[in-house]
């Protein structure tokens, strides 16, 4: 897989280009590719702006790491067939060449179908997930954790050695499912969709991929990545979306 990984990301660039080119016709999403800059740039003012979230997430990543090697011995004596089907139905969801072509394709059937939800959605998916997938890759270089199945150590580090052996931090698969399932979550206030990211977390721990603080933040990466892009992009329509909490629950708020 390593070695054809240039290829995968020249690909996807490929088809993010293409992507933007066939959506120049419509003017709404041209302009909203053309704030691609602005949404790569806002991401550190919006972690700053939700400070509050921001040092909550960092706190509960740190503090997972108490956790990490009791979480994996867990599902390493707790395995049966059920679960070993559910994990492989599951999997996919967070393989990004599974992921990235599939919302290209609804983005497409979106356009052609005339359902402008459905294709604005999968725009800011694909755009969540390619750039927040950016992002974990370069994570995983400058980190280099030794993933679960290869030590019984979670503080074995070797940075920027780029082997699948030392890429556990952040989890690849977390990033992706969350990244792109997020936007659907919140176009269409369905948020039931976020039980396909958590089961690939699980997914992830369940096959000792990960220790349960790559699998945090991974998720924290790919939904922040989500809802920030989705942020930016419907407030081009003229609408909105907030965070929203009592101090009990935290609620997603989408303003039309």
């Amino acid at each position: 897989m390593k070695k054809y990984r240039k290829y995968i990301i020249m690909a996807a660039t490929l088809l993010f280009s293409t992507v933007k080119i066939t959506y120049a016709i419509d003017d709404s999403w041209y302009k909203a590719y053309d704030t691609t800059k602005k949404d790569v740039y806002s991401y550190p003012s919006f972690l700053w702006n939700k400070k509050a979230y921001t040092i909550g997430a960092l706190a509960v990543i740190g503090s997972s790491l108490l956790i990490d090697k009791s979480v994996k011995n867990f599902f390493i004596h707790n395995k049966n067939k059920t679960a070993n089907d559910i994990a492989n139905v599951v999997e996919p969801f967070g393989n990004y060449m599974v992921m990235i072509p599939l919302v290209s394709g609804m983005s497409f059937y979106g356009y052609f179908t005339n359902h402008k939800k459905l294709k604005d959605a999968s725009l800011t998916s694909l755009e969540s997930g390619l750039f927040a997938g950016v992002m974990a890759f370069g994570l995983k270089t400058i980190v280099g954790r030794e993933r679960p199945n290869y030590t019984n150590s979670n503080v074995h580090f070797k940075p920027f050695k780029i082997e699948e052996k030392y890429s556990s931090f952040p989890s690849g698969s977390a990033t992706i499912a969350w990244a792109t399932i997020t936007p659907y979550a919140v176009y269409y206030n369905k948020p039931i969709l976020y039980a396909i990211p958590v089961m690939v977390d699980v997914e992830r721990l369940y096959k000792n991929k990960h220790w349960t603080s790559d699998v945090l933040a991974g998720s924290f990466l790919g939904f922040s990545v989500g809802f920030l892009l989705s942020q930016n992009h419907l407030k081009l329509f003229g609408k909105d979306i907030s965070i929203q909490t009592d101090g009990r629950s935290v609620v997603l708020s989408t303003e039309f």
